[in-house]
C-alpha cells in the first residue's frame, strides 16, 4: 500500500506552502517521492498511478521521458511532415516562448500546476485575450501529445489535460458597410493594381490572407460567369487540406477581367516562389494594406475584417450559412453560426 503525506514547501511552484509525497515499498525498500503538487485531489490520482505500478511490479518513477533542447528541433522536423506550414510556425513559436517562461530541462518537468501558473501569466502579465491565452495553451497541449502518441519519447501525462481553457468573449464580427467597401476600393485602386486585386478578392471572395498571397492565374477560370479554384499547389496548401470553388461575383468578373492573365501568382508575380510569401507579407500587409486603409478612413481594418465582409453582407442578403460556409472553407459549420445573426428574420418565429 502507498499513502500520501505532505511537507513544508517555500517554493512559488506551490502557493499553499507544502507539496504532497508519496510513501510506499518496492522490492523491499521504502521510498518517498514528491508527487509534484500542493492539490490533494491531483496527489491521489498520482497516488493511484503508483499503486497500480506496484500492483503490476512496474518501477515507480522511471518514465520515459527527454531532454527538452533535443526534443524540440525533432519535434519541429517531426511535425512539419504532418502538420500545415502556418500550423507548425504558430505551435513552434507558443512552444518556444512557453520553454523560455518555464526553463523545463525534460518534458517530465513540466507539471500540471506549471501550465496554471503559466496560464495566469498570459492573461495576467502580459495582458492577453482569452482567445489569445486559449490558442496558445491548446498548443501546448498539441506539443504534449504529439510527443506522448506521435513520437513517443513522453510517456506523460499530458500536463495540459484538465486545465480549464478560457472561454473567448462572444462577439459579432466586424465588417465594412457597402459605403465602406467603396472607399476601400476605390483607395486600394489609386494605390496599385495588386492593391486593388488584394481588397477586390477579399472582399468579394472571402479568402484568407494567405490564400490572396498565393492565388494563381490557374485558380481563375471565366466559364460559366466564373469562378475562382482554390487549391493546394506547390509549398501552399489550403488550412483544412481540401480544394474549394467560390463563384465570381460581377464586380470580382469585371476587375480580374480588365487584368493581363499569366500564368504565375496574381498578386506581385515577380517575386519568386522560394522568398514570395514571406516578402509579400512584407510589402502587402505590413506597409500597402496599411497605407489603403487609412486613406480610406478605415484604420481598424485588417485583412480577417474583408474575410467577415464577405459571410456578412451574404448572410444579409439571404444565403445560406452552408453556402457561405462551402465558399469560406470552414471546416465545421459551427464555424459559419457566428454569421447568423445576420440573416433575414425567419417567418417562422410567426407560427407560435
Amino acid at each position: 500500500m502507498a499513502s500520501l503525506f505532505k511537507r513544508e514547501s517555500k517554493s512559488k511552484r506551490y502557493p499553499k506552502g507544502y507539496v504532497w509525497y508519496a510513501k510506499f515499498t518496492q522490492n523491499g525498500k521504502v521510498r518517498k517521492v514528491t508527487l509534484k503538487t500542493d492539490s490533494v485531489q491531483r496527489a491521489r490520482a498520482k497516488l493511484a498511478e503508483i499503486e497500480d505500478s506496484l500492483y503490476k511490479g512496474i518501477p515507480v518513477g522511471h518514465k520515459k521521458d527527454t531532454v527538452v533542447a533535443d526534443f524540440t528541433p525533432a519535434y519541429i522536423k517531426a511535425v512539419t511532415a504532418a502538420k500545415q506550414p502556418h500550423t507548425v510556425k504558430t505551435i513552434a513559436h507558443e512552444w518556444k516562448h512557453f520553454v523560455t517562461w518555464a526553463k523545463p530541462i525534460k518534458l517530465g518537468d513540466v507539471s500540471h500546476e506549471d501550465i496554471i501558473r503559466y496560464k495566469a501569466y498570459l492573461l495576467g502579465d502580459r495582458d492577453l485575450a482569452k482567445s489569445t491565452t486559449r490558442s496558445a495553451l491548446l498548443c501546448l497541449s498539441a506539443v504534449f501529445s504529439f510527443a506522448i502518441r506521435e513520437m513517443g519519447v513522453f510517456e506523460g501525462p499530458n500536463p495540459v489535460k484538465g486545465i480549464k481553457l478560457p472561454k473567448p468573449d462572444e462577439r459579432f464580427p466586424r465588417y465594412l458597410s457597402r459605403e465602406e467597401i467603396d472607399a476601400v476600393l476605390a483607395a486600394a485602386k489609386a494605390h496599385s493594381q495588386d492593391m486593388h486585386l488584394i481588397f477586390a478578392m477579399g472582399i468579394y471572395t472571402g479568402m484568407r490572407k494567405n490564400e490572396l498571397l498565393n492565388a494563381r492565374w490557374n485558380w481563375v477560370s471565366f466559364d460559366k460567369g466564373g469562378r475562382i479554384l482554390v487549391q493546394s499547389e506547390g509549398r501552399f496548401r489550403t488550412k483544412s487540406g481540401k480544394d474549394r470553388v467560390i463563384p465570381f461575383h460581377d464586380r470580382l468578373r469585371a476587375i480580374l477581367s480588365d487584368c493581363e492573365a499569366g500564368e504565375g501568382f496574381i498578386l506581385y508575380p515577380k517575386h519568386p516562389e522560394k522568398n514570395g510569401p514571406v516578402t509579400k507579407y512584407r510589402v502587402v500587409f505590413d506597409y500597402a494594406f496599411k497605407t489603403v486603409v487609412t486613406n480610406a478612413g478605415v484604420e481598424w481594418c485588417t485583412p480577417h475584417v474583408m474575410r467577415h465582409t464577405f459571410a456578412s453582407w451574404l448572410a444579409i442578403e439571404g444565403v445560406s450559412l452552408y453556402k457561405i460556409s462551402q465558399w469560406m472553407g470552414h471546416a465545421d459549420l459551427k464555424t459559419t453560426q457566428i454569421y447568423a445573426h445576420l440573416q433575414p428574420m425567419d417567418e417562422d418565429i410567426n407560427r407560435l
